[in-house]
């Protein structure tokens, strides 16, 4: 069975809201929140199955002020 899932896909929302548009928002939470959503609720059952483990992996830009 399959032991562990990786959720490592992610793209960057830019720093300044001002510079993107509400559909870019909408791309960046689709990739980076339901992309890592999807991939864990579809292996899931087998990770549960072997006891598994799942691994989210974020970004140090998460903690960076923009200007």
């Amino acid at each position: 069975g399959l032991y562990a899932l990786v959720n490592n896909a992610g793209i960057s929302a830019g720093y300044l809201a001002a510079w993107n548009s509400l559909d870019h928002y909408k791309r960046v939470m689709e990739v980076n929140f339901m992309g890592t959503c999807r991939c864990t609720l579809a292996f899931l059952p087998e990770i549960k199955r072997a006891r598994g483990r799942i691994l989210i992996v974020s970004s140090v830009v998460a903690y960076l002020a923009g200007p």
